[in-house]
């Protein structure tokens, strides 16, 4: 066969490992919600199914491994790829992993921002009002409370207790897969720029390096951004400053 030959054998070979990844990801967006409703709201069975499915995506990613080491990169080579040509045909492979990598991420947050709207809403049915126990007043319950309160009376200065209800109390841990997904196109450009680096040569890595912090600093400010929106008692100054700590180290 002709080197072009060799070359669409490749990039057919590639594209179909996308697209059977891409039939695992519109099946599990397809399918999540639904068993998350039948497990009574429970994310256990959500996190397995995708560590299942994360798990078929990165044999998915072996394949195009061994079948370059094993078969490709020599027949690629005895059939005239050379060279610069052939570090360009290896990079497929990479940009490959890569997709499938950050499409499973973005499926990943979709599902899990679809799940915690479903557990917002059914917090904001459990609101409740509640009445001083001393004088019977109507007290003002905040619309940011997901634990349990301590409410004082205005009028009599009464201490009682507010009880959230289940949902409530779940509500605030499923905040940040809203923001996330809220923040998703920054998300993207982070993990592009981030693959990007590691494609870096010598002499452009610190210049991508830069570019990947500001990236990632976009990110975490919609990020947190939003999730004060969602929970006002959100420090987004002191938790920017750890994650560009983080970062950094």
């Amino acid at each position: 066969m002709t080197r072009e030959q060799n070359i669409e054998r490749w990039d057919s070979f590639l594209l179909k490992i996308k697209e059977r990844a891409t039939e695992l990801f519109d099946s599990a967006r397809g399918q999540a919600f639904t068993l998350f409703v039948e497990s009574g709201n429970d994310s256990i069975p959500i996190g397995n199914a995708l560590s299942a499915i994360r798990i078929q995506m990165l044999e998915l990613c072996s394949k195009a491994d061994d079948a370059w080491e094993q078969k490709v990169r020599d027949l690629l080579y005895c059939s005239g790829v050379h060279d610069d040509e052939l570090d360009l045909e290896e990079k497929k492979r990479d940009q490959l992993r890569y997709t499938l990598e950050s499409d499973f991420t973005v499926m990943e947050m979709e599902i899990r921002n679809q799940m915690a709207l479903h557990i917002v809403k059914m917090a904001q049915q459990q609101v409740k009002t509640i009445s001083c126990t001393q004088c019977l007043a109507q007290l003002e319950v905040p619309l940011h409370l997901y634990q349990s309160e301590h409410l004082v009376c205005k009028f009599c200065q009464t201490v009682n207790t507010y009880e959230p209800g289940t949902y409530q109390r779940m509500a605030g841990g499923f905040f940040h897969d809203i923001a996330r997904w809220k923040a998703i196109e920054e998300c993207k450009v982070e993990m592009e720029v981030r693959y990007a680096l590691q494609q870096a040569t010598e002499g452009t890595q610190q210049k991508v390096k830069s570019a990947h912090r500001i990236a990632f600093k976009a990110y975490c400010e919609k990020y947190l951004a939003e999730l004060k929106a969602l929970n006002p008692t959100t420090d987004t100054e002191k938790e920017l400053s750890f994650e560009m700590q983080r970062f950094d180290s």
